[in-house]
């Protein structure tokens, strides 16, 4: 397993369900320095502090939506990448 770099940017994780949060975290925290948030609002002051490698964000949260949240990520920090984020709600 490859460590964490102590110079590498973090990420950060959005998503107002915390079981999501906290599932994604886990994994991703092995290699890399996590910030999270439970909703746009929150994650969009985050990334006013803190630059960040990558944006995770769920597409449904109140406040702003994932997409309107990485929109205005990518006016902040247009070098980090930014990813959309979904569950599906169809039961099997």
């Amino acid at each position: 397993m490859a460590e964490r770099s102590e110079h590498a940017l973090p990420l950060l994780i959005v998503d107002d369900d915390p079981d999501i949060v906290r599932m994604l975290k886990t994994v991703l925290v092995r290699q890399h320095e996590v910030l999270t948030a439970g909703d746009g609002n929150e994650a969009f002051d985050l990334l006013q502090k803190h630059n960040v490698a990558a944006v995770l964000a769920d597409h449904m949260m109140p406040g702003l939506t994932g997409v309107e949240l990485l929109n205005k990520a990518y006016d902040l920090q247009p070098s980090a990448a930014r990813l959309l984020i979904t569950a599906s709600d169809r039961a099997n």
